[in-house]
């Protein structure tokens, strides 16, 4: 699994490899809530850390990271998120300055206590994105997660820090 991340992730970088020459608009880094909702099942809390880059003005990626801390129940036995991996190819559409609507598309890994294997699957969503000055700002977004025969739904709000 973590070789199929790390091929999506390389294979992101190079597909934007021409606009590097530039250099990338902007480094980030996020920290934030997450709320999982599992469908027919239970429903997670976790945080969750991003880092991201945006290679153009339009077009980034970011690899994200979750962990449980609030676990539910399925046939009365208590399950909990222990682990999330993500990778993301993302789009940023501005709407002024400071504010812009996010899509993303990537490939992540799930682990749940009380499963042998780790669930895997295509993630796509969307959100905004909203700056109170250079640097600081608020994301909020909801993702799809299609693992395996298990989905589900993901809102985020975190905390957002621009490094350059």
């Amino acid at each position: 699994m973590m070789k199929l991340l790390s091929a999506a992730a390389a294979a992101a970088c190079l597909l934007a490899t021409p606009a590097f020459a530039q250099g990338p608009a902007s480094v980030s880094g996020s920290l934030g809530v997450t709320h999982v909702d599992v469908n027919n099942g239970p429903s997670f809390e976790a945080f969750t850390a991003r880092v991201g880059t945006k290679f153009v003005k339009y077009v980034g990626a970011e690899a994200e990271g979750s962990i449980g801390f609030d676990g539910g129940k399925v046939d009365g036995e208590k399950v909990d998120l222990k682990s999330d991996l993500a990778v993301y190819l993302d789009t940023f559409l501005p709407i002024t300055d400071n504010v812009s609507l996010v899509g993303r598309v990537g490939y992540g890994s799930t682990k749940v206590s009380g499963m042998d294997d780790r669930l895997e699957g295509v993630r796509y969503g969307a959100g905004i994105e909203a700056f109170f000055d250079e640097a600081n700002g608020v994301r909020i977004d909801y993702t799809r997660i299609d693992n395996d025969n298990i989905n589900g739904d993901a809102y985020t709000i975190s905390y957002v820090r621009k490094f350059f």
